[in-house]
């Protein structure tokens, strides 16, 4: 089966050398030092695994319209489920990897709902006799998992960074890359304003002072 690579390049503002001191205000450095180990964090990670669903794992391709809409609330519960509809079309039951059973509603209405899952099945989608099995990992152990399959290396001067990720699916890691690298831009330039901020505000206090 062939792999697909995703690539993106993120160009980091870093102070050049003898362009003397650039003020007390001066931030770009808090991406030239730690761009990589920002992107590497859960604040960007973490979100990437919840927007693309890097957690939800189906064994059939043909599940992904059923699979469509599902969603994570706070405090999901992990593991591996069936959902199954009945010989009639209008019943479902979802159940755990050891058959217990967790749920059991009718073709319609929302499942998994106690387990923390925001889904709700297109009920064209159900069929009667239709199994679905999926499994649903936690957001730490899917981070982890990307963060396996990506390379991340900075350019000689530092000025770039570049972010590659290699899968099966080509729309998959390319989607994924490009959430990664707009998280990244988000969240350095927030931990730059703050920064900014806190410094303009001690700036404040010390010429008060003075």
């Amino acid at each position: 089966k062939p792999i697909y690579a995703a690539r993106a390049n993120v160009w980091i503002e870093v102070p050049k050398e003898g362009g003397g001191n650039p003020g007390p205000t001066w931030s770009s450095e808090l991406l030239g030092s730690s761009a990589i180990d920002l992107l590497r964090s859960d604040l960007v990670l973490a979100e990437a695994v919840r927007e693309q669903r890097l957690y939800l794992h189906s064994k059939s391709p043909q599940d992904a319209a059923v699979l469509a809409g599902f969603g994570l609330k706070a405090g999901f519960r992990p593991g591996t489920y069936r959902l199954e509809v009945d010989k009639t079309g209008r019943n479902f039951t979802l159940s755990s990897k050891h058959g217990t059973v967790t749920q059991r509603g009718t073709v319609g209405d929302s499942v998994g709902g106690s387990l923390g899952f925001a889904w709700l099945p297109p009920p064209a989608a159900l069929t009667a006799g239709r199994t679905v099995e999926f499994a649903v990992a936690s957001l730490y152990e899917a981070a982890q998992e990307l963060l396996e399959n990506l390379e991340v290396r900075s350019g000689r001067d530092r000025s770039f960074i570049r972010i590659e990720l290699r899968g099966p699916d080509p729309a998959v890691v390319t989607a994924t890359v490009n959430a990664m690298a707009e998280r990244l831009v988000e969240v350095a330039a927030d931990l730059k304003r703050q920064k900014l901020t806190a410094l303009t505000g001690i700036l404040g206090e010390q010429l008060q002072q003075a």
